[in-house]
């Protein structure tokens, strides 16, 4: 049967066109898209072909279909082979040099070595692969296919997921392939297609059936002159299916036509020997791509009948050779195939399968990493419950060595329900149920599934049955972390509760002291985070108690284990509030760690927790030094230390953003994505918290909205949610949200919001100073007018939450300065949203950035005091002056186009001029930049109207209207609606008399300037 690709020219043009612009560093995605037989494999390897003609890297990775999860990352193995059969080995290892050496994992059948990788995750292996195609793009253009992703595993998924949306300018093209016939409303593809689709690099081609005349054409091409054939019926009967047309052609059928495609085909098998039929049918249950080994290994058939019966399947075309294995011709004729077989044929040719690929690992099509995965789908579908078991747990080993969580914890599922159905089921796996529980809860916990809590309080319970104390204390220890980042703090104060009485009465040595030690970590945790409220309504020294009594114990019972899991707890628990316990941790911790980096998981954490509490503290001076021991002791070519080293990063983009070094703040910033974090949201939330400051500064509100609403939903943030919600708050402020939808963006309404804050646990150690963020926030959109009677209560009975925690902090603990500080900020703005600001309130809050070094905060809060002051007294005076010269001079220096350009319009309103600065000259410049829709958005906020009456009018969505809003914002680098409004009004825009009466400043600065 003919390859020849017909009918198809629009979409090959197409295709050939995003080669061209990818050839030009312009990547992009295509999805090929469209039922069996229509031609998607065909129009692909036209297009390969094309890239090679014009020396290309072509790269080929197809889905394997297994049951989901039996693999992971198939098409990267594949790549990665096709690398070192094309390139060699030693070319391979060299290409995956440092931290990407972990992809060597998924084909530890090759000579490449990926010692000295611990730890890890699904998304850094994602990373490493991108940038190995990136490595490989730099020596020319790179086309990577991926076939049939209506099979593609959670992991592949993750992969198109990730390539779509960190696309920058690499010579990429990322060609993929999908049948929508096999995708029904609930697979889960259809979400990742809908995500990628929208956007800008990625087009979806749907082939759809050829027309009858075209198709007729193409097969009389095939059949040549004199055929006698009715190829037009035939094509008809085919429905523009070209697959079915041929196989229509060549079987020969003419007048009465068989009324299926699978008739058809069972037709063509039929014409073949019986022991090609029985190899084909042997053949089926190993996929479409057929290992040749593995099929050696499983045929029923001698080797003189084999060889035989395989040179007829070839023969006839049903199979094609594939590089040193074999394929179906179509998967239509395997599944024809696989159904042509018996129940009882199928279930053999599954154990003989499972079988083989455990005595031999190499013989699996996705490679020795997932051998074990591929055998236990065989003896799930061979009904040997035993064998299945033991093969996942083996499996699930297999697919964290790869960092592959989902795919570990799917294996983990089904030996967990499979374990009851086994009579020896320890001796055959050398675990147990409570093991598999904990594991599989640990890895849920990772990869943020949604069942960790049912799997946590199963594995406590098994614990608990099999008498594992130590299980059932850690086991108890992460359920209640999972209870309380879902809000439900005094339920896992109870489940710790009940834990540590459970062991009280015990012997504490041996495991008995290291369970006890998790069960007062637990407790002591979950006492000092349920607190119903923000006032540190908790019994700090009965905490430090426990905690003490904790880490007696762990070091009693010699598991060093344990001992760092309750050092890091006292430090996260307490590190705020007691300085002596904080400090002993810190040593403890540091004592613990070996003589230099050895690629384990302990070597730096002293370092780490020290810049993370000290950050958290406001001690930012500090912060530095420790980020600094930190680098010392870990290199960013290992991710010994994942989640560790992305914090530490965050620390230090705020290390350099405080001390006014945007630049380099900011290029920290772009040496991390949100998005390699996969299922990490507090990983995500350090990261974003760290970067919107330095984001916003520099008129990259659209990105650091999109950081914020990437990362995380406020439900995902846990008890983090404060830091989420004052991030996104600062960003939607920035964009040109107003007050009320900040107010309300907290709570559903503004009064209860204020319930939500009431009920809040205290949790998040930096919740003072994100309530400042937050207060900032409203503040800014709030742009100098008085905040209605419902939006003050909410701001009020956040800043009394903010008095009370200070009221309760101790004179020594390490947060009381910065918690204060935070509470003298938000009493500054609450002042301002009462109508009555007052400068004397805000020079506290320029000692305090002072005092720690905060550049940028500093011009900012005088920039503030300079606003406040002439709102209190009705002009400028030569204070408020003063502030104002000194903060725009600072922003200036500093690269800060948003502030810089914010105080610019403070100055113009108040009639202070700065030096250099030309008002108009300044304005005329950049209102040229602004799109048509950009200029009209922008005069009709300067007439007052509020974004969704905008929408409304220009028939366009509200979220469209704040987008363009801050586009134009940014081009102007102005940081609120109000002063974007002035420019309008004074570049003609929007006549004078259109300003609404919200702006009088404005209003009589412009006229006085005029």
């Amino acid at each position: 049967m003919s390859t020849r690709l017909v009918g198809r020219d629009a979409e090959l043009s197409m295709v050939a066109g995003r080669l061209g612009g990818a050839a030009e560093g312009a990547p992009g995605v295509v999805v090929v898209a469209g039922d069996a037989g229509l031609g998607k494999t065909r129009l692909v390897r036209e297009v390969a072909a094309q890239a090679r003609d014009r020396g290309w890297t072509v790269l080929a990775g197809g889905c394997l279909e297994l049951s989901e999860g039996a693999t992971m990352l198939a098409p990267v193995a594949q790549v990665l082979r096709g690398l070192a059969r094309d390139r060699g080995e030693a070319e391979l290892a060299r290409l995956l040099e440092g931290p990407a050496r972990r992809l060597a994992r998924l084909v530890p059948e090759l000579d490449v070595d990926s010692d000295g990788l611990e730890g890890g995750s699904t998304g850094q292996m994602l990373v490493s692969f991108h940038r190995l195609l990136r490595t490989l793009a730099d020596e020319r253009p790179v086309l990577l296919v991926l076939e049939d992703l209506h099979w593609a595993d959670a992991t592949t998924r993750d992969l198109l997921q990730h390539l779509a949306s960190r696309l920058d300018d690499e010579r990429l093209l990322v060609l993929a392939t999908v049948r929508t016939d096999d995708l029904d409303r609930r697979h889960p593809l259809r979400p990742v297609l809908a995500e990628i689709v929208r956007r800008p690099e990625t087009r979806r081609i749907d082939l759809g059936p050829l027309d009858t005349p075209t198709l007729a054409a193409h097969l009389a091409r095939l059949l040549g002159e004199g055929h006698g054939r009715d190829l037009l019926a035939i094509a008809e009967r085919a429905s523009g299916n070209p697959f079915f047309a041929e196989e229509l052609l060549e079987a020969g059928v003419d007048g009465s036509l068989p009324p299926s495609l699978e008739e058809v085909l069972s037709l063509r098998l039929e014409r073949l020997p019986p022991e090609a039929q029985q190899l084909l049918g042997e053949a089926s249950v190993l996929g479409t791509n057929v290992d040749a080994a593995l099929l050696a290994a499983i045929t029923g058939l001698d080797r003189p009948a084999a060889q035989s019966a395989l040179r007829a399947a070839l023969d006839d075309g049903v199979l094609l050779i594939d590089g040193e294995d074999y394929a179906f011709r179509h998967a239509l004729l395997r599944e024809v195939a696989t159904q042509r077989l018996l129940p009882d044929q199928r279930v053999a040719v599954h154990a003989a399968a499972a079988a083989a690929l455990e005595v031999d690992p190499d013989l699996a099509a996705a490679g020795r990493a997932g051998a074990h995965g591929q055998a236990a789908y065989h003896w799930w579908a061979a009904r040997d419950v035993p064998r299945c078991l033991s093969a996942s747990v083996v499996a699930a080993g297999e697919a964290e060595r790869v960092f592959a969580g989902a795919v570990a914890l799917r294996h983990l599922r089904r030996a967990i329900e499979l374990w009851a159905d086994v009579e020896d089921a320890e001796q055959l796996t050398s675990t147990t149920r409570a093991a598999l529980l904990l594991n599989a809860s640990r890895i849920a916990w990772e990869v943020d599934d949604p069942d960790v809590g049912e799997l946590a309080a199963l594995a406590v319970r098994a614990a608990h049955a099999a008498g594992d104390p130590r299980a059932s204390a850690e086991a108890t220890l992460l359920h209640s972390l999972v209870l309380f980042r879902f809000g439900h703090g005094q339920e896992a104060l109870a489940v710790a509760a009940r834990e540590r009485a459970r062991h009280d009465a015990e012997n504490h040595t041996g495991e008995h002291a290291a369970a006890m030690a998790l069960a007062l970590l637990a407790h002591a945790t979950a006492e000092s985070r349920a607190s119903e409220g923000m006032d540190g309504a908790w019994e700090l020294d009965a905490v430090a108690n426990n905690l003490r009594s904790a880490l007696r114990l762990a070091r009693t019972s010699g598991d060093l284990d344990v001992e760092r899991t309750v050092l890091t707890g006292i430090i996260d628990t307490v590190g705020p509030y007691l300085r002596d316990l904080t400090d002993e941790a810190v040593a403890g911790l540091a004592a613990l760690e070996p003589d230099g980096p050895s690629g384990g998981t302990v070597y730096g954490l002293a370092a780490y927790w020290a810049a993370r509490n000290d950050y958290l503290c406001g001690h930012f001076a500090e912060v530095e030094s420790a980020v600094t021991r930190w680098r010392a002791a870990t290199s960013p070519t290992t991710d010994a230390q994942a989640h560790a080293w992305a914090v530490t990063a965050a620390v230090a983009i705020h290390a350099h953003a405080w001390a006014g070094r945007v630049d380099r703040a900011l290029a920290r910033v772009d040496e991390f994505d949100v998005r390699d974090y996969e299922g990490r949201h507090n990983t995500r939330l350090w990261l974003v918290w760290a970067a919107g400051d330095p984001l916003r500064w520099t008129g990259q509100v659209a990105r650091a909205l999109t950081h914020a609403e990437v990362a995380v939903s406020a439900e995902a943030a846990g008890y983090r949610r404060l830091w989420y919600i004052a991030e996104l708050a600062a960003s939607r402020a920035a964009a040109g949200a107003s007050p009320r939808d900040l107010v309300v963006g907290a709570g559903e309404t503004p009064a209860s919001s204020v319930d939500r804050w009431r009920h809040l646990p205290n949790t998040s150690r930096a919740w003072p100073w994100a309530m400042a963020r937050l207060v900032d926030a409203v503040a800014s959109a709030a742009d100098g007018r008085p905040l209605d009677g419902d939006l003050l209560e909410a701001v009020d009975s956040w800043a009394g939450r903010l008095e009370r925690y200070v009221e309760w902090l101790r004179a020594d603990a390490p947060i009381r300065s910065w918690a204060t500080a935070c509470l003298q900020r938000v009493r500054a703005q609450r002042a301002f949203l009462g109508g009555t600001p007052d400068p004397a309130l805000w020079d506290p809050v320029v000692a305090d950035f002072e005092d720690r070094g905060g550049r940028p905060y500093v011009a900012w809060a005088r920039m503030r005091r300079a606003a406040a002051q002439a709102a209190a007294n009705g002009a400028a005076s030569p204070a408020s002056s003063a502030d104002l010269v000194a903060a725009w001079t600072a922003f200036d220096e500093m690269s800060m186009a948003v502030p810089r350009q914010e105080a610019i319009g403070l100055a113009r309103a108040l009639r202070v001029r700065l030096p250099g600065v030309d008002d108009d000259a300044d304005d005329q410049q950049v209102l040229p930049t602004l799109t048509e829709r950009e200029r009209e958005v922008l005069a009709l906020v300067a007439a007052g109207w509020s974004n969704p009456r905008v929408g409304e009018h220009l028939f366009i969505s509200s979220k469209t209207v704040s987008v363009h809003l801050s586009n134009a914002m940014r081009k102007l680098g102005v940081a609120s609606r109000t002063q974007a409004a002035l420019i309008a009004q004074r570049a003609g825009l929007v006549p004078d008399a259109a300003l609404p009466s919200s702006m009088p400043g404005l209003r009589s600065g412009a006229a006085a300037e005029a």
